[in-house]
């Protein structure tokens, strides 16, 4: 994808849609404080390496959570079965098809040191109850994997952290019609590293899955002087788009492209940038038309809104 910095004189008044999570969660127990909220598996023949659950576990918390969180404590023999251990928690959702969901999520690893040598933590949908079926039917996956150089002593978020699969947008096929059941599921693993017992402990808060035309106000900050602005002229976008925003603060900023199924289609821009109006000129005519989604980061917030881009 083509794109230039461009700074404008004139003023764009389309306003944004702006998902806050936080109202329309459909998880329930989302902050991990009430264990009865999720079930729990194991990986078959990998009984023996069950970690400890602790929910609502306060003595550390996130970054991006409050209140308390999940403790997830597991650890893994040399030689172990399979040389792999992976753990599940779950829910059951009721989605509607054709809708696009936005998954947030606050994670920190607390490990220690380097972090361990292949550690993961993955959240997604299947289709199918993973109790019966493990994560057979699993449509959309978001992992932080120290393997894949992200998680080792993270403290951050899923849908801005993530370095494996695809995140943080899962649309629900249109067919068919209505509405649909997924299991919302969280993965906790690790790989033998053939060497020494290993362990990890991880935190995760926080959990989110909202419909993402919801239109709520921006979380952490307040109107006026200290919003966000945001918006996108024109739409639907032919040829080109630009995208305005007005930072309330020094900060650094980050701009991605995401297609309808939430796969990262191009980084925009990643850099610090000073308080004040920004504008960024988009080339999209190398995208095809269709719906998209843009995801501003900005001091550990994520604000996002669709782009129809049509010939």
């Amino acid at each position: 994808m083509k794109k230039i910095l461009l700074y404008l004189t004139f003023a764009v008044t389309v306003t944004l849609i702006v998902v806050n999570v936080n109202a329309q969660n459909l998880l329930t127990g989302g902050n991990m404080e009430d264990e009865g909220a999720w079930d729990t598996t194991s990986l078959a023949d990998r009984a023996t390496h069950y970690p400890e659950l602790e929910f609502n576990y306060t003595s550390s918390i996130p970054t991006a959570g409050e209140g308390g969180c999940l403790k997830i404590t597991g650890e893994m023999n040399p030689g172990g079965a399979d040389g792999q251990i992976d753990h599940i928690i779950f829910q059951e959702l009721t989605l509607t098809a054709g809708n696009t969901y936005y998954v947030t999520g606050a994670v920190r690893d607390i490990t220690g040191g380097e972090g361990v040598f292949n550690f993961w933590s993955e959240v997604g949908f299947s289709l199918y109850n993973p109790a019966d079926s493990g994560l057979t039917g699993t449509t959309f996956i978001m992992a932080i994997n120290t393997w894949e150089g992200c998680g080792s002593n993270l403290d951050g978020t899923y849908q801005d952290d993530f370095c494996k699969y695809e995140g943080p947008f899962f649309r629900v096929p249109a067919e068919p019609e209505g509405e649909q059941t997924y299991y919302f599921f969280i993965q906790t693993g690790m790989w033998d590293n053939g060497i020494e017992l290993v362990y990890y402990d991880f935190l995760i808060d926080e959990l989110s899955v909202a419909d993402s035309a919801e239109v709520l106000s921006v979380p952490g900050l307040t109107p006026g002087d200290n919003y966000l602005s945001l918006t996108h002229y024109p739409n639907p976008v032919v040829t080109a788009a630009t995208i305005s925003y007005k930072l309330p603060m020094d900060g650094n900023v980050t701009i991605s492209m995401y297609n309808i199924l939430g796969k990262r289609a191009e980084e925009i821009i990643n850099e610090y940038q000073s308080a004040g109006d920004h504008n960024i000129y988009l080339d999209v005519t190398d995208l095809a038309p269709g719906l998209y989604f843009y995801s501003v980061r900005f001091r550990d917030k994520s604000y996002t809104q669709k782009m129809i881009i049509a010939r």
